[in-house]
């Protein structure tokens, strides 16, 4: 969500190097990027004396603290990073030379809250689009995964991501994924040719096992073992589309410009606005949310189970081109909407359930 921030500094200052210092988890994310200066891992055993160490010894210009965390502020000060840019946060607003009032309005998109921190510095077009870059290589192991697994990337492939780090009240039921994507698959591209990836997260391959088997269409669980988080980022390029909860491969596949179908339920659509022109948000109105909790807290998990498949059927196919299967990029230059509350049917009673 934070790279509109960094492809704009990058803009504005086209000579100046860039480095990351972020966690092994993210190693890779943003490879291939052309702005992209040394990856520097902050959980690799390497103590806070030696990273203190090592960026003064580079000695930094300028530090954009992205999370709101402490530690980072007390590392790029210790260091002597000349400009030190963030949101005066977790008592950290004395080790800032550029301190941002944190927002008091809830929700707001994270697009602005990076966003401001472009404006703090005179840095144009901070909110556009996300963006992330895939590397000739990446994509040629991308390709080769898909085919060893029996996908044809030259062929159109729907992606379902249907897991959730989050918790289990952003998971969507397997029985609606499945009934959707079967729907999908046979009125996309004529009812031929379109192929089903499921996305598996680690811990989340039975998941995407079960919802293949219910399947009538042929769908092909990609084992989570074979697609980390470079894997994943060059897989989701490939796709005509994706259908996912609210979690990360949605951003990424956004990054990318893939049309996506996001499924909300206790999560507020606002946070994750990401001027994604060819991204359509589903939810379902409901009196106890957007709850933003991890598990549902009434135990009837309805803001789910109450959004039909046949809702995300009918953005799935606006996305798509049925003739071809293929991306619809809004026809006439005009982009598809951003966000949509498609709202609870008449009839809405959960398929499966």
């Amino acid at each position: 969500m934070a790279t509109p921030l960094i492809e704009a500094l990058h803009r504005a200052w086209p000579g100046a190097t860039i480095d990351l210092l972020l966690k092994r988890y993210l190693k890779g994310l943003l490879a291939g990027a052309p702005w992209l200066g040394r990856e520097i891992i902050l959980d690799d055993g390497s103590t806070f004396r030696s990273l203190r160490r090592a960026l003064a010894k580079d000695r930094y210009d300028l530090g954009v603290l992205l999370p709101n965390s402490f530690r980072p502020a007390l590392l790029l000060a210790a260091a002597r990073v000349r400009r030190r840019i963030g949101y005066r946060r977790n008592g950290r607003a004395v080790l800032l030379t550029d301190g941002l009032r944190f927002p008091s309005e809830r929700p707001f998109r994270m697009i602005d809250f990076y966003g401001a921190i472009g404006d703090r510095l005179g840095v144009p077009g901070a909110r556009g689009p996300l963006r992330l870059h895939a590397t000739e290589a990446e994509h040629a192991s991308a390709g080769e995964l898909l085919a060893r697994h029996g996908l044809d990337a030259a062929q159109p492939i729907i992606g379902v991501n249907p897991g959730a780090k989050y918790g289990s009240s952003k998971l969507w039921p397997p029985t609606h994924f499945a009934q959707a994507a079967d729907e999908i698959a046979r009125n996309a591209g004529g009812g031929g040719g379109v192929q089903v990836a499921l996305l598996a997260g680690p811990g989340e391959d039975d998941l995407a096992r079960d919802i293949a088997a219910r399947m009538t269409a042929p769908a092909i669980a990609l084992p989570s073992s074979e697609v980390d988080l470079v894997m994943l980022k060059a897989v989701l390029s490939h796709l005509a589309l994706l259908i996912s909860n609210d979690t990360g491969p949605r951003h990424m596949a956004a990054a990318f410009g893939v049309p996506t179908v996001t499924i909300f339920g206790p999560t507020h659509v606002k946070w994750g606005e990401n001027e994604h022109s060819r991204g359509i948000d589903v939810s379902i109105p409901v009196e106890c949310g957007p709850c933003m909790q991890r598990m549902c807290p009434l135990g009837h998990h309805r803001c789910m189970t109450d959004l039909s498949p046949a809702m995300v059927v009918e953005a799935a196919l606006r996305l798509l081109d049925p003739p071809s299967g293929r991306p619809n990029h809004g026809g006439g230059g005009i982009p598809l909407p951003i966000s949509v509350d498609i709202g609870r049917p008449a009839q809405s009673a959960p398929a499966g359930e």
